[in-house]
């Protein structure tokens, strides 16, 4: 059995995407968005700075450990004067939110602060026959330990939720287009459930995510799709039928012009 289809059986939803290491410089800023089915996870090693979830500032500072629920809207900015430097840890995610704190702080000696630095290494730095089977352990480790702080702590920290710290609205929109199922619902019905006019609501949308709810739709989607693909637990009909499309061809044709946009 070959690595990679060790890690499909070890669990064919949950997957590390990417660990990077960011040493920002003053007032860098990110732009507002959102990762369909994405967890990510944020330890500042060094330096200061800011998340903001829907209208909620978080700080980052030394030891602390923050984290981003999938479909969340949200933007980083580094400090102006001591800019942070930040672990971040992108997961695919499918499904309920786990248990965790919104956010955590750790010490100097908690295990935490080598494994951060252990997943990174492997992603850019290390060459290793099994990196791939240590990467998904080291993810393993790492959520892990941050579900039993998050069993454990006492300070009364937000669980997840998709609710949390965003604006109600933008959570129902969000969690329709987010399938599966995936069945779009169309504008006029998702402005009318908001309260809005359809040009409210495209203008809200894209100023809330950063794209209009066709292209969020169709990245959730899509994403969904490569996670089937990749477990190689399904056939191709059977993941167009769970991605709601009757023809096998139009998923074809549509996976594949959306990977060859997006590379």
């Amino acid at each position: 059995m070959d690595q990679y289809t060790f890690i499909e059986r070890l669990g064919a939803k949950i997957r590390l995407i990417s660990a990077n290491l960011q040493v920002s410089t003053p007032n860098l800023a990110t732009c507002t968005h959102a990762h369909p089915s994405i967890l990510h996870i944020a330890y500042t090693a060094k330096g200061k700075g800011y998340c903001i979830v829907g209208s909620t500032h978080y700080v980052l500072s030394p030891g602390t450990i923050h984290v981003v629920f999938p479909n969340e809207v949200h933007k980083y900015i580094a400090d102006s004067k001591n800019p942070y430097t930040v672990y971040f840890l992108h997961i695919t995610w499918f499904g309920e939110n786990p248990h965790l704190n919104r956010t955590f702080k750790i010490g100097k000696k908690h295990v935490l602060n080598s494994l951060f630095k252990q997943i990174t290494d492997l992603c850019w730095h290390i060459t290793s026959p099994t990196g791939e089977i240590r990467k998904y352990a080291l993810m393993c480790l790492i959520l892990s330990e941050l579900l039993d702080l998050s069993q454990v702590s006492p300070d009364g920290e937000e669980r997840s939720s998709a609710q949390t710290d965003m604006d109600g609205r933008i959570h129902l929109a969000l969690k329709l287009l987010s399938g599966p199922p995936f069945d779009f619902p169309g504008i006029s019905r998702l402005a009318g459930m908001l309260g809005m006019s359809k040009r409210t609501f495209l203008s809200f949308f894209r100023n809330n995510v950063g794209m209009t709810a066709q292209e969020f739709f169709l990245q959730n989607k899509m994403a969904y799709a490569k996670s089937l693909l990749d477990s190689q637990e399904y056939s191709k009909k059977e993941v167009a039928a769970l991605c709601g499309y009757s023809n096998t061809q139009n998923f074809t044709r549509a996976y594949r012009n959306f990977m060859e946009k997006n590379r």
